[in-house]
C-alpha cells in the first residue's frame, strides 16, 4: 500500500470512529408497527386491512399526552387515535336530543363558543389532526355510516367491539357514553360492567355518565421516551419545564405538603386540585345555604378560606381566582354552561360540574348547587357520576386553588409518585 493510501485509509478510519454513522429512529407510528409487534390471536395488536388495531385486556399501548393518559385504539396512515384511559368529567349528554353535534358533550370537547372547548383548551392541539367520526344512531348489529370530521369525539360502538367489547382494555369499570345514539332516540353507553346500555334517559330523568374523550395525533411524531406500559407510557412532547407556564394539565405539584393535580391556566395563574381528599376530614356544607360562601361562618367556604388557607405554608404563592357557582338542573335543561352565570373570588374552592378531573376521588362535594329548595348540592359517588345530596349531609373535602404562574419548578418530574417542587 502506498503512503498516500495509507494515510487515506486511516483518515477515513479515524473519522468513522469520532462522526459514528446516525441511525435515523422510526416514528412513533412505525416503531409501534413493526412486524414483529404484530399478533393474530390472544390480546394485542392486529394489522386489519389498512389499519392497526389494539385488542384485548393485556395490551401495552399507554400514552401520556398533554399530560393526561391515554390507551391507543389505533393505528391509520400514520396517524395515532387515542381513547382518555380515564373518564375525565361526567355531565348530562344533552337535552331532547340524540344527535353528538348538538349535545352538551360535544360542547365541553370542542370549542364551540363562549364557556365551551373545556378539554380543546388544555391539549396540545400542534400535534392534533381532526379525524372521521361516526356519528350514526344505530342497532348494536349495525357498522356506521354517517361519518363527520372533528378534532375531539367519542369512541363508536363499532371501535368498541372492534377491541373485544367488555374483554378489552377499554372496559374500565365505569360508565361512560359513546358518540351513538340507539333507534329509540337515547344515547348508547358502556356501564361499569363494560356491558352496552341506552338508558342514558328514563322517564324524563336524564342520567351523568363519564366522558371519556377520543384523540388522534398526527403521522410522523418521534418517541421521546417510554414503552407503552402504564408505568412507562408513550412520550411524543418534549417540553423543558423550568416556571409554572410549561407545566402540562395534568401533571402532579406538591404544595404546602399536599400534591395538586393541575386543571387549567391562564397568564397569571394555575388551577389546581387536590389528587385527594384532605385526610381524616368531612364535614357539611352549610346548615342553610346552597351557595359558596367564603365569608360565612356557616359554610365549607368560610372553613376553607380561613382554617384550610391558614394551615397552609407559602401562601404568597397563591392567588386568588373565581370560583363558578351556577345552578345544574333541570331549570336550566342541564346545560352546564349555566353553571358559569354566577361566581365568588377567593383564594380556595372546590371543583364545579364540568371540570376536569372530577371523577378521580368519591364523596366529596363540588361548589354546585342542584336545588334550593330541597337544599342539594352535588357530590361525587364511588362510582365517579355526580349525585346531589343535602348540604348537612357530611362528605369529604377535596380543595381546589390557584398558583401563581411564575413560580419556579425546581425539581421532579411532575408524576404522582415525583410531583414538581415548586419555590421562588
Amino acid at each position: 500500500m502506498s503512503l498516500v493510501g495509507i494515510y487515506t485509509y486511516r483518515l477515513v478510519h479515524y473519522y468513522r470512529i469520532e462522526n459514528p454513522k446516525q441511525v435515523e429512529k422510526l416514528s412513533l407510528d412505525k416503531q409501534i408497527t413493526l412486524e414483529k409487534n404484530i399478533t393474530t390471536k390472544d390480546d394485542g395488536l392486529y394489522h386489519i386491512d389498512d389499519k392497526y388495531v389494539f385488542k384485548g385486556n393485556d395490551v401495552d399501548n399507554y400514552l401520556e399526552f398533554s399530560g393526561i393518559l391515554w390507551r391507543i385504539l389505533s393505528i391509520n396512515n400514520g396517524q395515532i387515535k387515542l381513547i382518555s384511559n380515564d373518564n375525565l368529567s361526567s355531565l348530562v349528554w344533552g337535552y331532547k336530543t340524540d344527535d353528538f353535534t348538538k349535545s352538551y358533550i360535544y360542547n365541553w370537547l370542542n370549542k364551540n363558543g363562549k364557556n365551551t372547548g373545556i378539554l380543546e383548551s388544555v391539549l396540545n392541539k400542534e400535534y392534533l389532526v381532526s379525524d372521521s367520526y361516526c356519528i350514526d344512531s344505530i342497532k348494536k348489529d349495525i357498522k356506521c355510516e354517517n361519518k363527520k370530521n372533528m378534532l375531539i369525539g367519542l369512541l363508536s360502538l363499532e371501535e368498541y367491539e372492534e377491541a373485544k367489547g367488555s374483554n378489552s382494555y377499554l372496559n374500565n369499570q365505569t360508565n361512560f357514553y359513546t358518540i351513538n345514539s340507539s333507534t329509540d332516540n337515547k344515547v348508547w353507553y358502556i356501564d361499569d360492567k363494560g356491558m352496552l346500555n341506552n338508558n342514558s334517559v328514563n322517564n324524563g330523568v336524564y342520567q351523568t355518565l363519564g366522558i371519556r374523550p377520543t384523540i388522534t395525533l398526527k403521522s410522523g411524531l418521534k418517541l421521546i421516551s417510554g414503552n407503552g406500559k402504564k408505568q412507562t407510557p408513550y412520550k411524543v412532547e418534549d417540553v423543558n419545564v423550568k416556571t409554572l407556564k410549561d407545566v402540562f394539565v395534568g401533571s402532579y405539584i406538591n404544595y404546602s405538603g399536599y400534591t395538586f393535580k393541575a386543571m387549567s391556566k391562564d397568564s397569571k395563574r394555575l388551577k389546581v386540585v387536590m389528587s385527594d381528599v384532605i385526610p381524616k376530614k368531612e364535614m357539611s356544607y352549610s346548615n342553610y345555604d346552597v351557595n359558596y360562601d367564603p365569608v360565612s361562618y356557616d359554610n365549607i367556604g368560610y372553613y376553607l378560606n380561613n382554617d384550610f388557607y391558614n394551615s397552609l405554608k407559602n401562601k404568597d404563592y397563591l392567588v386568588k381566582g373565581v370560583w363558578y357557582t351556577g345552578s345544574y338542573n333541570s331549570d336550566s335543561k342541564y346545560d352546564y354552561k349555566n353553571v358559569y352565570k354566577s361566581k365568588v373570588s377567593s383564594y380556595i374552592g372546590l371543583l364545579h360540574v364540568g371540570d376536569l378531573f372530577i371523577n378521580e376521588s368519591d364523596n366529596y362535594f363540588t361548589l354546585t348547587p342542584f336545588n334550593d329548595f330541597e337544599q342539594t348540592v352535588y357530590t361525587i359517588k364511588e362510582n365517579g357520576t355526580i349525585f346531589a345530596d343535602l348540604i348537612t349531609s357530611s362528605k369529604n373535602i377535596r380543595p381546589s386553588l390557584y398558583l401563581d404562574i411564575n413560580l419556579k419548578v425546581l425539581e421532579g418530574n411532575g408524576t404522582i409518585s415525583s410531583p414538581y417542587k415548586i419555590g421562588r
